[in-house]
């Protein structure tokens, strides 16, 4: 059987997200081995441990890096941001992988909910990456603060088919660096930014469903229009493979409203991290009139509800 890797990036605040994304594709994923790749600036010891409890438990191996974040001090973190440093780590894979040739990277906010093999398979031999557009596809404001043609899709980098050999012989690192240390001031979405400046002409689009973002389902409710992808939404909308909480609201907020929310607490109950207490927050005025307004607005048949959008909450129990 072959091995799929799979790369996590992260640091000691974030890991028991990776930990709960990591047990959910270990159960929907039974017939296959894995290699877990954790790159991290340090993690403690008993994180560790998990880690390893959990990925012995399934049969497969897990390798943790420690990465010299010296490598990256020209990568901009600015006050405020959501990420960390962290998040720039899968730009160093090729050369702290030397011996791999693809990977899957994955978010820490995300879910599996169904086999990756597919995903891995994909021939990516004459590109850099796979990867899923991103939610924000109708938008320009990228597009123009990058300099990228808007002919050209700007991809989401939270779930990612590497092609490591390629990387390496393209030269991919010192060309991501260049990048950040002439762009940083346009580099808002860091790494992934830096990802479709220099590769947006090396990639491979692939379906949605590897990359189910929360935007494909609530663009549509909060900017009153039909997405040029909703047959392709609808279609996958009530079981995507790869389920990715994108935006500030996340799982693990109390009262969060994402309709796949249940599929992170079912994880949450059953992993190692179960302990984990959610965190107290409020969705913004702003955001709790619009969703009153579009309701009333939906009701009076004022306007029709986006066919892409999802208002009912999915069960995973």
């Amino acid at each position: 059987m072959n091995t799929i890797n799979i790369l996590c990036c992260t640091d000691e605040l974030y890991a028991p997200f990776y930990g709960i994304m990591l047990a959910s594709l270990f159960d929907n994923n039974k017939e296959e081995n894995f290699e877990i790749f954790v790159l991290t600036a340090g993690l403690k010891e008993k994180t560790i441990q998990s880690f390893q409890s959990l990925v012995d438990a399934n049969h497969s191996k897990l390798t943790v890096i420690i990465v010299d974040e010296s490598r990256l001090k020209s990568c901009p973190i600015r006050e405020g941001d959501h990420v960390t440093l962290a998040t720039y780590y899968r730009l160093l894979t090729p050369i702290l992988l030397p011996d791999v040739e693809r990977i899957i990277y994955l978010d820490g906010d995300i879910i599996i909910n169904g086999n990756l093999k597919t995903l891995w398979e994909k021939n990516i031999e004459n590109q850099a990456l796979a990867a899923i557009i991103d939610e924000d596809y109708y938008g320009n404001e990228r597009h123009k603060r990058l300099g990228i043609p808007q002919q050209i899709p700007y991809f989401n980098a939270g779930v990612l088919l590497i092609n490591l050999k390629y990387w390496r012989d393209n030269d991919v690192i010192n060309r991501c660096m260049k990048c950040i240390e002439t762009m940083a001031d346009k580099l808002l979405f860091h790494d992934q930014d830096t990802l479709n400046v220099v590769l947006n002409k090396e990639i491979k689009l692939l379906p949605l469903t590897y990359n189910f973002q929360r935007g494909f389902i609530d663009y549509a409710f909060y900017n009153d229009f039909d997405s040029k992808y909703q047959e392709e939404i609808n279609s996958v909308k009530y079981n995507p493979v790869v389920i990715h909480f994108t935006g500030y609201s996340k799982p693990w907020h109390k009262g969060c409203r994402h309709p796949f929310t249940s599929y992170f607490l079912y994880y949450w109950k059953k992993s190692l991290w179960h302990d984990m207490p959610l965190v107290s927050i409020k969705p913004s005025l702003r955001q709790r009139l619009l969703a009153i307004r579009n309701e009333i607005i939906w009701a009076l048949g004022i306007k029709k509800r986006p066919k892409t959008y999802l208002i009912e909450k999915q069960t995973k129990w």
